[in-house]
């Protein structure tokens, strides 16, 4: 506190308080689950974390560890159709190698009149070739698998622009669904995400994330109890994980003083010196 004159200006320190503590959430409820046949998107209650509204401080928060049994197919509902001129095929759910792939594809001709070949001749860098009888429309959510741009193709053999692309995901992103973040993303301009985990496992293998020290994120609210974390792939869609395995993530929430803006420290110090030469 100081006092110059009749004034008095009062410069308060926050109280001293906990930090870091946990937060353990796992999918093994399925009463947790926002939707009724997946667990990568939870809702789970936890006891208050509360500032009050003239608190300087605010929450931070970071992922701590993340275990999850990569039990993930390379084509999935979120990349298995494919719409040609009205007809649909859907490519059903399983591993493949492209050698599989073009021969489940080349099953359908009968209903598409379209033949596929992967990397014709070796001169198209690991892109299909595709052969129809004339204009056709590609779409559906294929496009990353298969490395179609969705458009209407013109040309009777038609090499497609990207490469086939097995991998499903290569990271899994962890978002908060119902917690406001500083964050920003590419995509999406603001964001609640809050990690994407590397993916260093095979398919079918645990994926642990560890990290002592996380990268702690400001997020704007003042009360949280309840926490939802969805779990998205590259292309920001529901993670699909094959029979819903169990997964588990631990996160740490600490308290952080706001930084004092320049103006105020400006004026800190000209009421110091103020106050000293008053008392000469």
């Amino acid at each position: 506190m100081i006092i110059i004159s009749n004034t008095i200006v009062i410069i308060s320190m926050n109280e001293v308080r906990q930090s870091s503590a946990k937060v353990f959430l796992s999918s093994s409820n399925p009463l947790n689950w926002n939707t009724p046949t997946s667990c990568t998107s939870i809702s789970c209650d936890v006891a208050p974390f509360v500032l009050r509204s003239n608190d300087t401080t605010h929450f931070v928060i970071g992922i701590e560890c993340l275990s999850i049994p990569l039990a993930v197919y390379m084509v999935n509902v979120n990349n298995n159709v494919v719409e040609l001129d009205g007809v649909t095929i859907t490519i059903p759910e399983g591993n493949y190698t492209v050698t599989t792939l073009t021969t489940y594809l080349n099953s359908q001709t009968g209903v598409t009149g379209i033949t596929w070949a992967f990397n014709a001749n070796n001169t198209n860098n690991n892109k299909f070739t595709v052969t129809y009888p004339g204009i056709t429309f590609f779409n559906g959510n294929a496009y990353t698998l298969l490395g179609y741009v969705p458009s209407n193709i013109f040309k009777l053999s038609h090499t497609f622009d990207n490469t086939v692309n097995l991998a499903y995901t290569t990271g899994i992103q962890v978002r908060l669904d119902n917690i406001q973040t500083d964050n920003r993303d590419s995509q999406t301009g603001t964001s609640s995400i809050i990690a994407r985990i590397p993916i260093t496992v095979a398919p079918f293998k645990v994926l642990q994330y560890f990290n002592a020290q996380p990268f702690y994120t400001t997020i704007a609210n003042r009360y949280i109890n309840n926490i939802k974390i969805s779990l998205l792939d590259d292309e920001y869609r529901p993670l699909v994980l094959v029979g819903n395995p169990q997964w588990n993530i631990t996160l740490r929430i600490d308290f952080a003083d706001k930084v004092q803006s320049v103006r105020e420290q400006k004026l800190i110090e000209s009421l110091n010196t103020n106050m000293l030469t008053a008392r000469k």
